[in-house]
């Protein structure tokens, strides 16, 4: 799952974070060996796909310097990313998460949010049946969302999407995994690493209610999901209730 774009955001966030290193880390010693904390002291060197993705998920109480023990790994994150290896665990880039990732320095921002819109938009792009390594859109936008605490651009990645192809196939799957959690408006996607802030159920909320339906039906979605799109739209109280009176209407049965 890859495109000249995405290549590109890649090896943009390779060139901008070249050379970092966390020069005085001693990191969590119950967590990992020292050869591995050696790692974040030591620039350019690979990091072992199950070092990288445990340290990806870790909290930032485990490290001495967290934002420049990221920007270490943050090369060899995003190529690991792209190839489906952190063992499934989108969501547990808490760590990436927790960083002051927007207060760096402008050209390492852009380079960061460059990569996770760059990734998000091919996985819209990609047929569901043809992403590899297990990936779904539902793994990725976790990840991004996770990764920059916010929901917003990733949003309106999707709806600048044409009608009918695969961003609309994925958003169906999607959908069909969250509808119940929004409808008690409850957060889906299970990570949040912001804990500053509540999650963005409500954004994410109203955007499903206005954006989906339309969408839905161009990838043939069941009708009865779309009433549940459509019950978004009342105050939290009400939504069940009214999926109840429509699964059983007054008088149904009489006579």
């Amino acid at each position: 799952m890859t495109s000249r774009p995405l290549d590109l955001a890649v090896a943009r966030v390779r060139t901008v974070f070249a050379g970092m290193t966390s020069p005085t880390e001693t990191g969590c010693g119950r967590c990992h060996l020292p050869g591995e904390t050696a790692l974040l002291r030591t620039p350019d060197v690979p990091v072992p796909p199950d070092v990288l993705s445990r340290y990806a998920a870790e909290v930032a109480d485990h490290f001495d310097d967290l934002d420049a023990s990221m920007r270490r790994l943050l090369p060899d994150l995003v190529e690991l990313l792209v190839a489906g290896g952190v063992d499934g665990a989108y969501g547990g880039l808490n760590a990436l998460g927790r960083t002051r990732w927007g207060r760096w320095p402008a050209e390492q921002r852009e380079a960061v949010h460059g990569f996770f819109e760059a990734w998000f938009t091919q996985v819209l792009r990609t047929p569901p049946e043809e992403s590899g390594g297990g990936t779904t859109c539902h793994d990725v936008l976790q990840s991004c969302v996770t990764s920059l605490s916010t929901l917003t651009p990733f949003l309106a990645i999707w709806a600048a999407e044409g009608y009918g192809g695969s961003a609309d196939a994925h958003l169906l799957v999607c959908v069909e995994r969250y509808i119940d959690d929004l409808i008690v408006d409850e957060w889906p996607l299970g990570w949040w690493a912001d804990h500053g802030r509540d999650e963005p159920v409500a954004e994410l909320r109203a955007w499903v209610h206005e954006q989906a339906p339309d969408r839905l039906r161009a990838v043939g979605a069941d009708p009865a999901l779309l009433l549940r799109v459509e019950v978004l739209g009342l105050p939290c109280d009400d939504r069940w209730p009214a999926l109840e009176a429509l699964d059983h209407p007054s008088g149904a049965g009489d006579g």
